[in-house]
């Protein structure tokens, strides 16, 4: 299946399309779209175009390397967070937002929020009351308001033999990376090349190398922030003209 998209119209028109695309493409990115059920199409074209959104990243393993030993399932949780305050990005505050040292409990109940930028936001917890409250914690980093909540139980019982446990089973997981993705800084670079490659008629050595990837990934497992975090952010929260 071809992964190229084409699209014709003003570039007024087709700038917030392109916004809309890439967030729908990371979102997607290495997960069952049928976890995605649910969210209809109207919903996505209604939302605001992404500004600076984070991925939180939580492993069952406390610190790399995340390899499961032999026979055991590693439970990676990734939650996006859109609309981020620039003034929540202290990296001790984003600590305790993924529940410390101890993380949280990731289980089979979902925690929904709506809010109002038109987009939503889940969280996965052994309980309703984890699912939530972990779901509060990361409200604590966007600007956007919360509408409506709603949590639910995700059953697989036809899914299992007789005898055999939940296919979602509780797991205590961990802190493990944050990243940043500023779309405003990758359609000014996306754009560039696509310029470039106008004028030049080759295709970019660059391309690719900034669609969706945000800021490096930040060590969220560490005692302290890394040394480089203020170069990261500085880094991820710039939008110029000069991005190499």
């Amino acid at each position: 299946m071809s992964t190229e998209i084409y699209l014709n119209g003003n570039e007024e028109t087709i700038k917030p399309i392109i916004t809309l695309l890439m967030g729908i493409n990371q979102m997607i990115a290495d997960k069952d779209i049928g976890q995605f059920v649910g969210q209809t199409i109207e919903e996505n074209v209604k939302a605001i175009p992404h500004s600076l959104r984070m991925k939180l990243i939580w492993y069952s393993r406390k610190e790399p390397p995340y390899v499961p030993p032999m026979g055991i399932k590693l439970v990676k949780a990734e939650y996006q967070i859109p609309d981020i305050d620039r003034k929540k990005l202290d990296w001790t505050y984003l600590k305790q937002v993924m529940g410390g040292d101890n993380g949280y409990i990731w289980g089979r109940f979902v925690a929904t929020v709506k809010l109002d930028n038109g987009r939503q936001m889940q969280c996965y917890g052994a309980t309703p009351k984890d699912a939530r409250e972990q779901l509060d914690r990361m409200l604590t980093v966007t600007t956007a308001k919360p509408l409506t909540f709603g949590v639910t139980e995700i059953k697989n019982e036809n899914r299992r033999a007789k005898g055999e446990s939940m296919h979602i089973e509780k797991a205590r997981v961990y802190p493990a990376f944050m990243v940043l993705v500023n779309s405003k800084r990758i359609n000014r670079i996306e754009q560039k090349i696509r310029f470039e490659e106008k004028k030049s008629k080759i295709r970019s050595k660059l391309r690719g190398d900034y669609l969706e990837k945000g800021s490096e990934r930040v060590k969220m497992w560490m005692d302290k922030p890394p040394a480089n975090y203020k170069k990261i952010l500085d880094s991820a929260l710039r939008f110029d003209d000069d991005d190499d």
